[in-house]
């Protein structure tokens, strides 16, 4: 009985340790792959105001080793090439986004915004 309670509690123990979102400091492309829910989108503004907006459709990525598929709505909208160097995001060959931060489940994706209005965009995912 005895040891049957220690199977017990040490598959507990791994089911816990293998479900935990660890940080993961300098991420590589292997680490992206998997398909990844948008959960939300930041705006920051020049003036440091930021609107959140939850993602309400289903759009997603999927990343393998070496490409990222765009999803909006369940259909794709764009393959292209993928890597990671230096906390950045390449696509298709170009620095796309900068990695805020990234953890096993949820990483948040940074790019610069593209005129007066927006400082910044923050993509926030979750993992499938």
């Amino acid at each position: 009985m005895k040891r049957i309670i220690s199977i017990v509690a040490v598959a507990l123990v791994a089911l816990g340790i293998s479900s935990c979102n660890i940080k993961i400091e300098n991420p590589t492309a292997r680490n992206f792959i998997g398909t990844w829910d948008l959960v939300s989108t930041e705006i920051v503004a020049p003036n440091g105001s930021v609107t959140t907006t939850p993602s309400n459709s289903m759009d997603y990525l999927i990343i393998t080793e070496n490409t990222i598929s765009y999803y909006e709505a369940d259909k794709i909208t764009n393959h292209y090439s993928f890597g990671v160097k230096d906390n950045k995001v390449f696509v298709d060959g170009t620095a796309r986004y900068d990695i805020e931060s990234f953890a096993t489940r949820e990483m948040t994706l940074t790019q610069d915004g593209f005129g007066l209005l927006v400082s910044k965009y923050k993509y926030h995912y979750k993992k499938r």
